[in-house]
């Protein structure tokens, strides 16, 4: 009896806690509220169902996506923001002070900020700047890979790290950190404990080498703005500092700062430009479509240039076009767009939303709804947009929407569509062993922070070869205005 005793007490206790709040669910449930998700084991079925699903499992009501879109100024991204921030840079707390006060306010930090920076990232001419410094990178990339053509790549790696040169280029100019190969290898070291230190959870414990390269990147962004290489970034660059200035954030959390926002410039731009050429060089068929609308948007010099021009590629070449929006849709699946209920609201005039709670929308469950896109809507189809005329807003998620639609979207379409059309009318690639295996996903629980799109679980051997023997000169020419 004695050896029984304290194995019995433990577990008499811990299901005193689980009745408990289980009643306490029952009990404070509003009837007017969004009904439970009961269980025949309550708390514990679905934790058990998400372990073993995986991100296959969800709740959710479609028609009140675009409610949720309405009502931006009750139900707020801003608070969930906030906390995040703090925890993933390691802001000071003076900084998480600023941050948290009424965040979902007018005049919160977070809301003001994207008043002063999103106009630069409109199409004009700072965007038009921005993807200039980029598509310069790219050009450079290229025009190397083609003099040591041809070579044996992992796909992934070789694009992942021609779009980080790239994107960041556009961003922070001639002084990009990202320039320097350390700073890229701790890049790589601190992104996969973002999640961990999202959290909370002991990031110096459970994700030491992610914890000691953010602040090695917050040394490098620290000397970048220090010896004024800002001054040749981009306006989108000049008008955070000039707003972190102004909210009396320290120099040090400025910097930290960059380290977010460069998670949103790049985590996403990566693999849609990777899953994009992926679809396209397997698929025979596609990839002569794409080339021959392609060719139309080319014009020869005459002194041998050969200059595509984006706004040709951007309308008048509508199998690449789809083929980027399927991947949008087929691969922006990897997180769950978030909100806090800031104040007690009715969604909908139907539910009930109390003050505090979160409201949870994961995208997988619109981009691959059925009565969306079709009986094929578990499939990848490159041409699925070809023939879709007005797209239902609230089933393509990728970009978020509403009020909170990302505003770096113009920068990154510009830049994965000017890469691929470089690389489909330059190079031929092929897998290193001559068979395109299918692609594994890694498996996630769709909680990605910054981080939509699902990765490759592995990263193919391939052959870059070019298509010309001879190289010519080739430019991007961007759309007027």
């Amino acid at each position: 009896m004695s050896n029984i005793t304290p194995i019995i007490l433990p577990l008499f206790s811990l299901g005193i806690v689980y009745f408990f709040c289980l009643g306490v669910l029952l009990l404070t449930q509003d009837k007017e509220e969004p009904p439970l998700a009961l269980h025949s084991i309550p708390f514990l079925e679905p934790l058990i169902q998400l372990l073993i699903r995986k991100y296959k499992i969800w709740i959710y009501l479609s028609s009140l996506v675009l409610a949720v879109d309405r009502s931006f100024q009750t139900l707020s991204f801003a608070p969930i923001e906030a906390s995040a921030t703090a925890t993933t840079l390691g802001t000071t707390e003076a900084t998480n002070e600023i941050m948290r006060r009424d965040p979902a306010g007018s005049n919160g930090h977070f809301t003001t900020f994207h008043r002063a920076v999103r106009p630069h990232l409109s199409p004009g001419w700072g965007l038009d700047g921005m993807v200039e410094r980029a598509l310069c990178v790219v050009g450079t990339c290229l025009s190397n890979t083609h003099n040591t053509s041809p070579q044996k790549v992992n796909f992934f790696g070789w694009v992942r790290h021609m779009v980080l040169l790239a994107t960041t280029e556009g961003e922070y100019g001639p002084g990009n950190p990202f320039r320097e190969l350390a700073f890229e290898q701790a890049w790589f070291k601190f992104l996969p404990g973002v999640p961990i230190m999202a959290g909370g959870f002991f990031p110096y414990l459970f994700a030491r080498q992610s914890s000691y390269a953010r602040e090695y990147l917050a040394q490098g962004f620290e000397r970048y703005f220090r010896d004024g290489h800002h001054l040749n970034g981009c306006a989108a660059l000049l008008a955070r500092m000039e707003h972190g200035v102004a909210a009396g954030l320290p120099a040090s959390d400025r910097a930290r700062g960059e380290i977010g926002y460069s998670m949103a410039l790049v985590n996403n731009t990566v693999p849609a430009a990777f899953w994009l050429l992926h679809h396209v060089y397997r698929d025979a068929a596609l990839l002569e479509e794409c080339r021959r609308e392609l060719s139309k948007a080319v014009q020869f010099e005459e002194d041998g240039t050969r200059t595509i021009h984006l706004a040709h590629v951007q309308s008048s070449c509508p199998t690449l076009n789809s083929t980027l929006h399927e991947v949008f849709r087929y691969y922006g699946i990897g997180t769950v767009l978030l909100r806090q209920v800031v104040q007690s609201h009715k969604l909908n005039n139907t539910y009930l939303l109390k003050k505090g709670s979160f409201v949870l929308m994961p995208n997988i469950t619109q981009h691959y709804s059925p009565k969306v896109w079709g009986s094929d809507a578990n499939h990848f189809n490159p041409r699925r947009f070809c023939f879709i005329k007005r797209r239902n807003p609230a089933g393509m998620r990728v970009f978020g929407g509403g009020a909170i639609l990302c505003p770096g979207r113009h920068f990154a379409e510009n830049v994965i569509l000017a890469f691929a059309a470089q690389m489909l009318l330059r190079f031929d690639v092929q897998p290193a062993n001559g068979v395109w295996s299918p692609m594994v996903m890694e498996e996630t629980l769709g909680l990605g922070v910054a981080k939509v799109f699902l990765l490759p679980a592995c990263d193919p051997e391939v052959e870059v070869a070019a298509r010309a023997p001879n190289e010519h000169v080739w430019r991007v020419r961007l759309p007027k205005g």
